[in-house]
């Protein structure tokens, strides 16, 4: 708490990364998984970790020690690792990922374990001035967790204040937007050169009605080979002045 760099929300840390400070949620990058690149890079880096083969190594040479390790990777196999993996994975895009434990006993070999691990939107979890872990919600402090019930991921960050990890999302936010700004540049151009601009008068006094028909045509125009106007709705195209290429 002595930290004067981290900035707070009540009792509760908030991520120093200034856009998601200002948007409270991870909406302000989930729209960098719309441009196809991102999303198929992510995609190869993700499946590329996911494939490999994995194991669960005992922590002593004991027989007991060999069956809670054949045990464990039973447990693992049985609720799905490698899918709860590629979600964890976020974590390297976002900053940090939370997964809940779901804890019970096991029917197979009456064990306790994993019934199933729940990935959740991390932004529904905050660390307090304790350090401790917090479920937000209408209340300032938000709710207090308990110990053994969450997996937390962090990466990228530059420091261990950083409780909430960079994720490479810090780094794409902008190069995307500018390339979506791009794209939306380009078609306008496109449009404004490839089609004249149409502008259309008309007398004062001419009832709505007829304005509105006017306005139709206009629109045809785009589609439409031929087009019927009122009499006296006076048509123009606009032609473009500026010379260029859209390339």
């Amino acid at each position: 708490g002595r930290d004067i760099t981290q900035p707070w929300i009540a009792e509760l840390q908030e991520a120093r990364d200034p856009l998601l400070f200002r948007s409270v949620d991870w909406g302000v990058y989930d729209k960098i998984f719309r441009d196809d690149q991102v999303k198929a890079t992510w995609q190869q880096r993700t499946l590329a970790v996911v494939s490999r083969e994995w194991d669960v190594i005992a922590g002593g040479d004991a027989p007991i020690d060999e069956q809670a390790a054949d045990a464990l990777k039973q447990n693992l196999t049985d609720i799905g690792l490698d899918r709860t993996t590629e979600k964890m994975l976020k974590a390297v895009f976002n900053g940090y990922s939370v997964a809940e434990l779901m804890w019970g006993y096991r029917e197979a070999d009456g064990l306790l374990g994993f019934t199933g691990i729940k990935v959740r939107n991390a932004r529904r979890f905050r660390y307090d001035r304790e350090g401790a872990f917090r479920l937000t919600r209408q209340i300032l402090r938000g709710e207090l967790l308990p110990d053994r019930m969450f997996w937390i991921v962090s990466a990228g960050a530059d420091d261990d204040d950083e409780v909430y990890g960079r994720g490479l999302a810090y780094w794409l936010y902008w190069p995307t937007l500018f390339k979506r700004n791009g794209v939306k540049f380009w078609q306008t151009f496109l449009d404004k050169f490839g089609t004249p601009t149409t502008k259309g008068t008309y007398r004062l006094g001419t009832p709505e009605d007829q304005i509105r028909k006017g306005i139709e045509a206009l629109a045809a125009i785009a589609t439409d080979s031929g087009i019927m106007v009122p009499e006296g709705f006076v048509i123009e195209l606009l032609e473009a002045q500026r010379s260029g290429t859209a390339d």
